[in-house]
């Protein structure tokens, strides 16, 4: 039941001691809550409300919204309030027939609804009594009556329709703004609070809705329902698959719970319920599939959870970094949390291998993957309920790994770019940053940004929220030879995924060696060129790399491999050296290579931990001497490979 019970006791408290009358609950209302002594569970939120709190002691609970009206789940019941009503409002004899009809006529009419509760709210038992005893006899021949409790329990839902966000202003109906004064008038009224009657409202978030509710200057308390728990979402899975005869091959109930993180009672009733009926084998990837729809429609597409196939494996080179991935990860399981990083920012030119290393990282932890996705959309449209939703659900994910691509076109330096809306993107955006420094999710939300320009970012990107900025640099030959051997690796366990194949006929190590040292250009007369065969006949000969090569990163290598595949599949051959010296002779280096240098210059001076600098080669020299020169130098000495060589 999430954290609903311990609402439903803060709700008593707050109740009882007349302290308030008027309760916001967001967030996670629509859901079902699992109550083991009720049959009808899993119930609503007006249901456990009703049951389980002073919510339910009311003689009339009543619920409200614009689709369906004024409701009494009791028709019974119904009458008799509307005999009670025309009794409090002292509506004459002759009159009640009239008003009955234009109450049921009217019934969906917020205007005319908070006029009728404005009046009946402020009454208590002790004026019905006095105003009709036979009545009120009637209303209590099968309750208890205790002083604490009202006449009325009022359930108002789906508040984002009637009271949307901005309702104050001039910029919306005045029916929005007449119900927003409505119910506030109704929350600040000490004469309803003596009454002993309450107000309920539910809603999906306190950003949809209009921000005077969730101010308890105006005398409204707020309670989160959160999502499911682990343990919430075992009991629910074993709760349900007791109704059927399950198939005996489901996963656990364990596995269930772990993997299905981030979703509600009502995603896992309905998916396990239909499961479990036909007999479908009730699968991790099945359950992904759900969790991913869930989180996709939650998040309004923001973010998206992605199950990463490959490890180390996948990941050529780069020792140092698999090195730390494992220390991280591991500190994370002993619960080391002071050990964690907040954050970790990956810095280098496209290609070097960051998205990779952020995915190994969530596969080798066993955890969900989740990536942001056009974060800047956030600011825009429903931004405030897009915002606390992804946040939401990014705690509900937890342990988990965060990874925004491209961070920098995301976060850049509030001022640098003018937005026209007084502030708003600025404040939202502050608000995310405070949000991924909240300590508490100290190794339980991992941060993960990728970023080809670390000096752009807007300087609250710092460390206490990314506390490790890491360099990945264009890899020199000897680690490109373990970067193709993983890309093999990582295109087989992608085909068997997918139950298809992918077929490489036996390499020897000379060939793929010699593949890995061609995999670089140099600039001749303003454009990049590759290899000539001169170049590969004195790269079979020696190890030695050219001065003023331009390297390959990994991912211009994948994609020279998909290029071979493609070029093999022609010929109905597995990839072979050929394949991969065809799709290289037909490749042409993009221009926009030229630009790597700065972004590797970039990554090495922001830079916090030294040990992720290359030990040896080009980079260790590069790196000495950007460093040496300090920030505001643009030297790059005898690197500047953009140096145009026309010999």
């Amino acid at each position: 039941m999430s954290n609903l019970g311990t609402l439903a006791k803060d709700l008593d408290n707050k109740y009882l001691s007349r302290a308030y009358h008027t309760f916001l609950f967001y967030l996670n209302t629509s859901d079902k809550f699992l109550v083991d002594d009720d049959p009808r569970s899993p119930l609503s939120l007006r249901q456990y409300l009703v049951s389980r709190s002073s919510f339910g002691q009311s003689p009339f609970v009543i619920q409200f919204n614009i689709s369906r009206g004024l409701k009494l789940h009791d028709r019974d019941k119904e009458r008799l309030f509307l005999d009670v009503i025309v009794t409090l409002l002292k509506i004459p004899p002759d009159d009640r027939e009239y008003f009955i009809k234009n109450f049921k006529d009217r019934r969906k009419d917020p205007e005319f609804i908070f006029s009728i509760f404005f009046e009946i709210l402020r009454s208590s038992p002790a004026d019905l009594k006095e105003l009709n005893v036979d009545l009120y006899n009637r209303v209590y021949s099968n309750q208890k009556l205790e002083p604490n409790f009202g006449l009325f329990s009022i359930y108002i839902n789906h508040l984002h329709n009637l009271m949307p966000s901005g309702s104050a202003t001039s910029g919306y109906s005045t029916s929005d703004r007449q119900s927003l004064e409505s119910i506030l008038e109704l929350a600040q009224s000490m004469k309803i609070r003596k009454s002993g009657n309450i107000l309920v409202l539910a809603g999906e978030s306190l950003a949809s809705v209009a921000s005077q509710l969730s101010s308890e200057t105006n005398s409204i308390s707020c309670f989160k329902v959160e999502f499911p728990n682990q343990d919430e979402r075992k009991r629910v899975y074993e709760h349900i698959r007791k109704q059927f005869d399950p198939n005996p091959k489901d996963v656990t109930s364990t596995e269930f719970s772990r993997l299905s993180s981030g979703t509600s009672t009502n995603v896992i009733v309905s998916f396990v319920s239909e499961s479990a009926y036909s007999k479908k084998q009730i699968t991790e990837k099945q359950i992904f599939e759900k969790k991913k729809k869930f989180i996709d429609e939650k998040s309004n597409g923001l973010m998206e959870v992605q199950r990463p196939l490959w490890g180390r494996e996948a990941l050529g080179g780069l020792m140092e970094h698999k090195a730390y991935a494992l220390d991280v990860i591991n500190n994370m399981r002993a619960g080391k949390i002071l050990a964690v990083p907040m954050g970790i920012m990956l810095m280098g030119p496209p290609g070097t291998g960051k998205t990779v290393f952020a995915e190994m990282l969530a596969h080798e932890a066993d955890v969900p993957f989740i990536k942001y996705k056009n974060l800047r959309t956030m600011w825009h449209g429903e931004s405030e309920r897009n915002q606390e939703f992804v946040m939401e659900l990014s705690y509900a994910q937890a342990p988990m790994v965060g990874f925004f691509d491209e961070f920098d076109q995301q976060f850049q330096a509030r001022g640098s770019v003018f937005h026209g809306d007084s502030g708003v993107n600025a404040r939202m955006q502050g608000r995310f940053l405070e949000f991924m420094s909240d300590t508490s999710m100290r190794g339980k939300i991992l941060w993960l940004a990728a970023t080809n320009m670390p000096g752009s970012l807007d300087m609250a990107i710092r460390e206490g929220r990314f506390d490790d900025w890491i360099p990945f640099l264009p890899p020199e030959a000897e680690e490109r030879v373990g970067i193709f051997n993983a890309l093999i690796a990582k295109n087989r366990i992608a085909a068997e995924a997918q139950n298809i194949a992918f077929n490489v006929s036996k390499m020897s190590e000379d060939e793929i060696r010699l593949f890995a040292k061609m995999c670089f250009c140099k600039l001749r007369e303003g454009r990049l060129v590759k290899c000539g065969e001169d170049d590969i006949e004195m790269l079979k000969k020696n190890d030695r790399e050219f001065d003023d090569a331009i390297y390959f990163t990994g991912g211009q290598m994948e994609n020279l491999i998909r290029l071979g595949y493609a070029i093999a599949l022609s010929s109905n051959e597995p990839l072979a050296f050929k394949h991969l010296k065809a799709a290289y002779d037909e490749y042409n280096p993009p221009i926009n290579m030229l630009k790597y240098n700065d972004a590797i210059k970039d990554a090495i001076l922001h830079t916090n931990r030294l040990r992720f600098l290359p030990k040896s080669g080009r980079w260790k020299k590069f790196a000495e001497q950007v460093l040496g020169l300090g920030q505001e130098s643009s030297g790059f000495g005898s690197f500047d490979f953009t140096k145009d060589d026309k010999k």
